[in-house]
């Protein structure tokens, strides 16, 4: 029996549905029960301990996920995201993708740091602030740019419905993110 296009889109759909929802929930349930609080100076504020323990937890649990997922779903379109990630390119893909942090470690800093005037300070929050996002921005472009991307670009999901499918997942982590201050 063979499977038609349109069952073939809608399970890449599913797939990569179900997927990115688990990050999300899994990544998520990890930030609001983890507290790496205690790994900070004291000299920090407790708003900024809080801060801090969001995004280490976020970042690292993301990578791992990705990782174990590329390892355990043995997802072809997970491993190559990762390969494709890890790639040298092209000096103005770099340009694109220094802007692009920038912006990430500024919207980070702007938007989290307890005291956003200190965001110029020279400190250990914002050292972290600043390191830790790679690691989730990482983990995520893996995620929602490539994986997402690529399985249903192997089903032949028209383009738009790939990019509204990614967008959607990118924005719904980042719900999470934004907390009783959006």
């Amino acid at each position: 029996m063979s499977i038609n296009p349109a069952q073939l889109q809608i399970r890449a759909a599913v797939e990569v549905i179900l997927v990115a929802s688990a990050y999300i929930l899994i990544s998520t349930t990890a930030v609001g029960t983890i507290d790496a609080r205690p790994l900070f100076p004291a000299a920090w504020s407790l708003a900024e301990k809080a801060t801090g323990s969001g995004f280490l937890i976020g970042a690292v649990v993301q990578a791992i996920l990705v990782l174990l997922g590329a390892y355990f779903l043995v997802r072809r379109d997970l491993r190559t995201a990762i390969t494709a990630g890890l790639a040298p390119s092209t000096g103005k893909a770099w340009t694109i993708a220094a802007i692009a942090t920038a912006i990430h470690v500024g919207t980070g800093l702007l938007l989290f740091l307890p005291q956003p005037e200190r965001v110029w300070e020279v400190s250990e929050l914002n050292l972290i602030l600043s390191v830790v996002p790679a690691a989730d921005g990482w983990s995520q472009e893996v995620l929602f740019r490539g994986y997402v991307l690529l399985r249903l670009a192997r089903a032949n999901v028209p383009a738009i419905t790939q990019v509204l499918i990614s967008g959607i997942l990118f924005a719904a982590i980042h719900f999470g993110y934004a907390g009783e201050t959006a």
